[in-house]
């Protein structure tokens, strides 16, 4: 799915609302780097659309820049140039905007708000291309269960954005242990 037609994507469509011919149709929904392109204000509703399409006891699995990484490294002495791309986005068409920027917290806090149960919740690196360079930065992966029942329990090991756990195991890879 996608909104540009130069994309040639098999659903033309804005993924701020989803058609209704897809509700419950997907054991898992992956959204890597979209949320972001959504205004601040409606990002919980946008999350809430994206379960829609989610069967029930099926995954809504996003990722999104970290906004902890780019406020260290605005504060750092020597600030790499590419964490505004990292914040704004490339600028390249009308789409490639950002229009708001997540903690860990507040996107773990969202994806309750629209009803899913936090399973996972990660931070940790990832390639940007910026101007013909590709740079590591950091970026925030959570996974949310659409479960049957309304009231939902949020109690998942949460690993701040130092990746330390309680007994001191860094997990600074989004990759492991998702399930």
């Amino acid at each position: 799915m996608d909104i540009d037609p130069a994309c040639n994507p098999m659903i033309l469509h804005n993924a701020r609302t989803m058609p209704e011919d897809l509700y419950d149709q997907f054991d898992h929904v992956f959204a890597s780097h979209v949320l972001e392109h959504f205004s601040y204000w409606e990002t919980v509703d946008v999350i809430r659309e994206w379960a829609k399409v989610v069967k029930p006891d099926g995954c809504l699995h996003i990722l999104v820049p970290s906004l902890e990484w780019a406020a260290r490294m605005v504060l750092n002495d020597q600030p790499t140039k590419y964490v505004l791309p990292h914040l704004y986005a490339g600028h390249v068409n009308k789409w490639d905007f950002h229009l708001a920027a997540f903690t860990m917290r507040l996107l773990r806090t969202q994806f309750a708000a629209a009803g899913l149960k936090v399973v996972a919740a990660r931070s940790g690196e990832y390639m940007i291309n910026v101007a013909g360079d590709t740079i590591k930065a950091e970026q925030h992966y959570v996974k949310g269960v659409k479960v049957k029942d309304e009231s939902i329990s949020n109690n998942v090991e949460f690993r701040p954005n130092n990746g330390v756990d309680s007994e001191g195991n860094v997990d600074r890879g989004i990759g492991n242990n998702l399930s």
